[in-house]
């Protein structure tokens, strides 16, 4: 059966340390109050100590070439950097579990975590701290942008089915781009605090969220947004359940006068056989943004039911959703009622031994156009949207193979745009010998669209074709020495009319890696990988790097 509207986790540090020792104070308690389970050993459990697992290293880029189109989507580390820095305490009786697992250095690129778990699992104490330094897709020097959060949760189960969870975070993003667009600095917390357990038979909760944005360059309004939510889900009979939940919303932003939305859903299930399960489900928002400057919906209905059957090895899986929004012209002269009704279809068996197959479809179609206050008073709302999809998998004792083929139509009927959209997937494994194993897989997308886009041409031109293949092996010779080696190639094909960076590329990428272990599990490796990447237009932002790095693994 459907559950809706949960509330969800969010984001920060001060006050989520004061929030998790109150919780923590709270647990305490709650473990002096709770007699650990029957099955307890009589013996005073003994603590087992997993000794840390350090692994370190040293990398290097030998880069030449554009350093921002290399560090665009992150980079690897250069320099010394900690790989795995891990512990874990616990013991016999499973009274209570402490680890903490670093990831990287505080300075740089990480990610780290630490875990306590105390009264048998009653209380659940955790946190994060992840860091990801990159840069903007530019031919020029760039500052080097960032994102940090810092992320704090605590759950305490008050009674067997009753608890109580807290989470808050906070996440700082600072990101330079290339001119004319501005920096961004923006700073979000999030806060989310919710309860549930047995109510009048069934299981309910309450919970509410504070999300706070601000926008340190003023550039967008700080906004905040207060979330009230409850839900009640329960078993009508051995073979129906139901449940609905309801979910309030207050938007404030500087200098904009206050929005609201309000939900509220319903959903049953029932099981009609052993092999056949119905289930049905609907929601109502209602959406009140004065702030708005053009269009906007001011009602959303959706409503849906599912069917699904097993026969034999077979699972057919069938949906219909109808969904309908009031919408406000941008002049607020009339209020378009637009109408999707949406229908997919899955199924899923073997085909024989070891050999499974997935089809899936979907259809949806607009109803009710809605109009354009505009100079072009079309439509710009898709009126079809197919989508097909063919997978197949094979497993058997020294190999595996998979292959895909994946199929998306749009239609914008008043436009004359038509986009359609081809991917093809085929990939597999092979175990030569006990030491000795192969992967590979080769993707492509090709994109047809007719309709006239920007200066008159047609959309064609806009929509590149892309090819993605990857090889790899692995080899084992003595105990001790491990080899690996992994080849990528990733490319597009496009018109590119204008001229874009990153519209027509290929990028090859070799990585080789030797590790040697040692009897007393210890591990010492060595990463060479020559990376090539070159843009057909721009050739400001092409690279080439020779990444070598060398770690060490210890175990205390």
């Amino acid at each position: 059966m459907t559950r809706i509207e949960r509330a969800t986790g969010m984001k920060q540090k001060s006050r989520a340390l004061v929030a998790l020792l109150s919780l923590g104070c709270l647990a305490s308690i709650a473990g002096a109050q709770n007699e650990p389970p029957a099955a307890a050993p009589d013996e005073p459990a003994v603590a087992e100590r997993k000794g840390p697992v350090l692994e370190v290293g040293w990398g290097d880029w030998n880069l030449r070439g554009s350093d921002t189109f290399f560090r665009r989507y992150g980079g690897p580390a250069r320099g010394f950097f900690i790989k795995d820095f891990s512990h874990l305490l616990t013991n016999d009786a499973a009274s209570y579990r402490a680890s903490w697992d670093v990831r990287g250095l505080p300075q740089d690129d990480h990610w780290m975590n630490g875990t306590v778990v105390l009264n048998y699992g009653r209380t659940v104490l955790q946190g994060w701290s992840t860091k990801s330094e990159f840069t903007d897709s530019s031919p020029f020097t760039m500052p080097v942008s960032e994102q940090k959060a810092v992320e704090v949760l605590a759950k305490q189960r008050l009674t067997h089915d009753a608890a109580v969870t807290l989470r808050y975070s906070m996440e700082q993003k600072d990101r330079y781009l290339e001119a004319p667009r501005p920096e961004r600095h923006q700073r979000t917390r999030y806060l989310d605090l919710n309860a549930q357990g047995a109510v009048a038979g069934g299981q309910g909760g309450v919970g509410y969220t504070d999300f706070r944005y601000w926008d340190r360059t003023d550039k967008r309004p700080d906004t905040q947004v207060q979330r009230w939510t409850a839900h009640y889900d329960r078993n009508l009979t051995p073979t129906i359940d139901a449940g609905g939940s309801y979910a309030h919303s207050r938007i404030t932003q500087t200098g904009s006068p206050n929005s609201t939305v309000e939900s509220y859903a319903l959903g049953a299930g029932w099981q009609m056989s052993d092999r056949t399960d119905l289930s049905f489900a609907f929601k109502h928002d209602k959406i009140e943004v004065p702030v708005v400057r053009n269009s906007y919906v001011r009602e959303r209905i959706t409503a849906g039911g599912r069917l699904v059957h097993r026969l034999g090895a077979w699972t057919a899986n069938v949906g219909y959703t109808h969904r309908e929004a009031e919408r406000v012209r941008a002049d607020r002269s009339f209020v378009d009622v637009p109408i999707w009704d949406k229908t997919d279809v899955r199924l899923t068996g073997k085909l024989g031994e070891g050999l499974r197959m997935t089809i899936r479809g979907t259809y949806e179609h607009l109803r009710g156009r809605p109009v354009m206050v505009m100079a072009d008073t079309r439509s710009t709302y898709w009126d079809d949207n197919r989508t097909f999809q063919a997978k197949v998998d094979k497993t058997a004792d020294r190999f595996g193979a998979y292959g895909s083929v994946t199929y998306r139509a749009q239609r914008n009927t008043l436009r004359d745009v038509n986009i359609k959209t081809t991917a093809f997937n085929l990939g597999g494994t092979f175990d030569a010998s006990s030491s000795l194993s192969f992967f590979g897989e080769v993707s492509s997308e090709k994109t047809d669209a007719t309709g006239e886009g920007v200066q008159n041409r047609n959309f064609d031109a806009f929509f590149p074709s892309s090819r993605v293949v990857a090889l790899g092996a692995s080899y084992g010779f003595k105990p001790e020495f491990s080899l690996t080696a992994t080849y990528t190639q990733i490319g597009t094909d496009n018109v590119n009319p204008m001229f874009e960076r990153g519209g027509n590329y290929k990028g090859r990428f070799l990585t080789l890696g030797l590790v040697h272990r040692t009897k007393q599990g210890n591990e010492f490796g060595v990463l060479f990988a020559p990376w090539h990447y070159e843009d057909k237009t721009d050739a400001s932002v092409n690279y080439a790097a020779s990444v070598i790095a060398l770690t060490g693994k210890v175990k205390f």
